[in-house]
C-alpha cells in the first residue's frame, strides 16, 4: 500500500521540479517551448513508475504512446484554444484576480457564508476549490501566463496513468493493466483536455486517486491502514464533491468492481432505476435519454455530426467511428462475445454513469428553465465522459476476448 502512494508523490513531486527548473529557465522564450521541453523529460521518467523495465516489448509500446502523446500535445497546444469555453475564461480570470490564498480563503469563506443566508447550503464553488491548488503551482511559475497550465494538467494526467494503472492491476491478468495504461496515454481526448484551461483533467486524477483509496481500504486488514486510508477517502470525497458533485460516486462505482463488493453493482443499478423513474415522472423524455447517453459513452463524439470532423474534435471522432464498426461486427457476430461477470458489470457501471449524466442534463437544463428533449443531452457530456472512459476502454478490450482464458 505505502509503495503505490510514495511513488505517486514521487511522480508528482519530480514533475513539479522539472516544471519549476524549465520554465524558470525558458522564462524568456514563449511558454509553449517551455511546454515542450517540460512534457519531453517528464514523459521519459514516467516510464519506470508505469512498466517493469525488464519487459523491453512493453517499454517500446508505452515509449512510442508516450511519444505520440508528446506530439499531439503539442498539436493542441498551438492550434487549439487553451480557452475554449466561458468556464476556462472564468477559471483563468480567478487565478488573476487574487495574489494570495489568504484572499482565496477569505473570498471562499465569505461565499459559503452568504450562501447560507440566503437559504443554500453549498459551497464556495469550484472557481475556488479548483483555484487553490492552481494558485500554489504558479507559484512556481515565472508569471501567470495562461498556457502554463498545460504543464499542471499533464502532471495530472500522469498520475492519473499511475493511478490507473494500479486499479486495473486488480483484474486477474495484468494484461489489462498495461493495455489501460497505453490507450489512456494514447487517447486525444484526454491529451485534448489536457491541453486547455480547465479542471476536468485534475478532477479525473482525484476521482481516481480516491477510487484507488477505497480499494486499499476495502481490502486491507491492518486496523492502522484501515483508519489511514479512511480518513484519506473521506478527505478525497469531499474534495472531489466540492469540484463535480457526482465524481466521488463514480469513484465508488469504479471501486466496487474491482473487488469483491461487485455484488453491489446490480444493486446500484436498481437504485439507479428508481430514481430514474422518479424523475420520469417529470419529464418522458428522462427515460428515453438514458440509453441514448449510454451510447453516447461509446459514440463520444457524435459521428454523425459533420461538424465533430474538424479542430479538436477530429481525431476522436475518427476513432468513434472505428468503435462503430468494431461494436456493429461484434453485434453480427453476437455469439462470439463471452458474457461473464466482468464484461456484464462494465457494461452496468457505463450505464449507471449514463443515468447520473442524464440527471445532470435534465438538472442543467431545468435550472436554465429551458425545455428537456428527447435527445438532448443538456450538458457538455463530451467532456463529463472523461470519467468513465477507462470502463468503456475495458469493456471494449473485454469484448475482443475468444476463451475465459484470456483473463
Amino acid at each position: 500500500m505505502n509503495s503505490f502512494y510514495s511513488k505517486f508523490l514521487a511522480i508528482g513531486i519530480c514533475n513539479l521540479l522539472i516544471a519549476s527548473l524549465v520554465t524558470n529557465a525558458l522564462s524568456n522564450f514563449d511558454p509553449q517551448i517551455s511546454i515542450c521541453v517540460f512534457l519531453f523529460f517528464s514523459l521519459l521518467i514516467q516510464l519506470p513508475f508505469i512498466l517493469q523495465v525488464e519487459d523491453k516489448f512493453r517499454v517500446s509500446v508505452v515509449a512510442l504512446s508516450l511519444a505520440f502523446s508528446w506530439f499531439y500535445s503539442m498539436v493542441c497546444v498551438y492550434q487549439f484554444d487553451i480557452m475554449p469555453g466561458l468556464d476556462a475564461t472564468r477559471y483563468y480570470d480567478f487565478l488573476l484576480s487574487y495574489n494570495s490564498i489568504s484572499d482565496i480563503l477569505r473570498d471562499g469563506i465569505f461565499r459559503v457564508s452568504e450562501n447560507q443566508d440566503n437559504g443554500v447550503l453549498s459551497g464556495p464553488g469550484s472557481y475556488f476549490i479548483f483555484g487553490i491548488p492552481v494558485h500554489y503551482f504558479y507559484l512556481l511559475m515565472p508569471s501567470k501566463n495562461v498556457y502554463y497550465i498545460v504543464i499542471l494538467n499533464n502532471i495530472c494526467k500522469m498520475l492519473l496513468v499511475f493511478t490507473l494503472k494500479e486499479i486495473f492491476s486488480y483484474l486477474h491478468s495484468d494484461k489489462y493493466s498495461f493495455y489501460i495504461v497505453v490507450l489512456i496515454i494514447l487517447s486525444p481526448t484526454i491529451t485534448y483536455f489536457s491541453s486547455v484551461m480547465g479542471k476536468d483533467i485534475f478532477i479525473m486524477m482525484l476521482c481516481f486517486l480516491l477510487c484507488i483509496t477505497i480499494i486499499k481500504f476495502l481490502s486491507c486488514n491492518s486496523f492502522r491502514q484501515k483508519l489511514f486510508l479512511f480518513i484519506a477517502s473521506m478527505v478525497l470525497f469531499s474534495y472531489c464533491i466540492l469540484l463535480r458533485p457526482y465524481s466521488p460516486f463514480v469513484a465508488i462505482l469504479y471501486s466496487l468492481y474491482f473487488t469483491d463488493y461487485k455484488k453491489y453493482i446490480k444493486l446500484a443499478l436498481l437504485v439507479t432505476a428508481v430514481i430514474i423513474s422518479y424523475f420520469t415522472l417529470k419529464d418522458l423524455a428522462v427515460i428515453f435519454n438514458w440509453p441514448l447517453i449510454s451510447g453516447f459513452m461509446y459514440l463520444a463524439p457524435n459521428p454523425m455530426q459533420i461538424a465533430n470532423y474538424s479542430s479538436f474534435t477530429l481525431i476522436p471522432a475518427l476513432c468513434t467511428v472505428g468503435v462503430a464498426v468494431y461494436l456493429l461486427v461484434k453485434l453480427v457476430n453476437i455469439k462470439s462475445i463471452i458474457f461473464d461477470s466482468l464484461l456484464v458489470n462494465s457494461f452496468i457501471v457505463v450505464f449507471i454513469f449514463s443515468a447520473i449524466m442524464t440527471l445532470v442534463g435534465f438538472y442543467s437544463i431545468d435550472n436554465q428553465e429551458g425545455s428537456y428533449e428527447l435527445g438532448r443531452a443538456g450538458d457538455a457530456m463530451f467532456r463529463k465522459q472523461l470519467l468513465i472512459i477507462p470502463m468503456v476502454m475495458l469493456s471494449l478490450l473485454l469484448l475482443m476476448r475468444k476463451s475465459l482464458n484470456e483473463d
